[in-house]
């Protein structure tokens, strides 16, 4: 929630209305069917900070637990859509070759294909130095804050930008005083301006929203929109447990190679857990082993709420997939990728 938020009410309810919306397109489109599903179907959020995660042996799923020893409850599926770096969960497997009772780290992108790699009855690679000797450097480098500043009254100062102020009759992203309506910076404009990207948010001149790396002083706003602003809020994105978007680093020193979105498979092998166990009347096998899959496994290349859609687009297919509910097949060139 917030004044800066682009849905009305706050964007916490981008995810129900999502899901309610593709309830209704599959209803629509599934005309005839069995199916129960409800447009109107509750989302049930539980306001829980989730400390713990152990995968079960013999196919008993994954059980959550809180930082006081808690049992939250017991999925076939768990789906992680926050950064690894930052989530605070510790990921644990129950069981080993000589006791069913000792918890080892879970070997997170530890996946390999049993006919050409070595691997333990789990398919995963074993967690030698803990559960995270597997991931990329990716899904370890730190995240930068982000501030957004708020502003009315504002001109853009020309000469401050470097900017052609020239009128053109034929470009729509100018404003009629021939100033760009938005900028982004590159990573050398950013450390000698201190803005990552400015947008001009209504019709009138004058209100801008911008990204900085660090807050704007007063004096630094009235060097570039003139001595008239006046600053309508700020927000800083990040905080203790880190920053906003990855820090790319200009893709220097850091690995671009991202984690897989199945991070752990409970299945004994890399079938998939279940997506294949259905008896004669097509219902899936209640015993399919536990998953881990991670939505923001593509945060190695870009960040944004585009990005995240598009990561639980791919994630939802999956676990379909592995729940029986849709089959893979094969798919036209010109059709859809994901």
């Amino acid at each position: 929630t917030g004044p800066l938020f682009a849905i009305d009410g706050g964007n916490d309810q981008l995810m129900p209305h999502a899901i309610r919306q593709a309830s209704a397109q599959r209803n629509r489109s599934c005309k005839g069917s069995s199916s129960t599903t409800q447009t109107d179907t509750p989302i049930i959020q539980i306001p829980q900070k989730i400390q713990t995660l152990l995968s079960k042996p013999d196919k008993q799923g994954m059980d959550l637990f809180l930082a006081d020893g808690t049992l939250v409850g017991t999925y076939d599926i768990v789906i992680l859509a926050a950064p690894l770096q930052f989530c605070g969960v510790n990921f644990l497997v129950q069981g080993s070759l000589f006791d069913s009772e000792v918890l080892s780290p879970m070997p997170l992108n530890g996946l390999v294909d049993g006919d050409t790699d070595d691997a333990n009855e789990h398919g995963h690679r074993v967690a030698i130095g803990g559960g995270e000797a597997h991931l990329p450097d990716s899904a370890k480098r730190r995240y930068t804050e982000v501030f957004t500043t708020v502003i009315s009254g504002g001109i853009l100062n020309a000469s401050y930008f470097d900017l052609d102020h020239t009128a053109s009759d034929d470009d729509e992203d100018e404003e009629d005083n021939g100033l760009p309506r938005s900028i982004i910076f590159t990573e050398r404009g950013r450390e000698r301006l201190g803005f990552t990207s400015i947008s001009q948010i209504t019709p009138d001149t004058g209100v801008y929203k911008m990204f900085s790396p660090s807050g704007l002083t007063d004096m630094h706003l009235k060097t570039a929109f003139g001595s008239s602003v006046t600053v309508e809020h700020v927000e800083m994105w990040g905080g203790d447990r880190g920053g906003a978007t990855p820090d790319f680093n200009e893709g220097v020193g850091t690995s671009s190679t991202s984690t897989q979105f199945l991070l752990y498979d409970g299945e004994h092998g890399l079938g998939g857990g279940g997506g294949d166990d259905r008896g004669n009347d097509g219902d899936r096998d209640r015993g399919g082993a536990p998953a881990l899959y991670y939505v923001n496994a593509m945060e190695a290349s870009v960040s944004a709420i585009e990005i995240s859609a598009i990561g639980a687009k791919a994630v939802s297919k999956l676990v379909a997939r592995r729940l029986g509910i849709i089959t893979p097949e094969i798919i036209d060139e010109k059709g859809e990728d994901l």
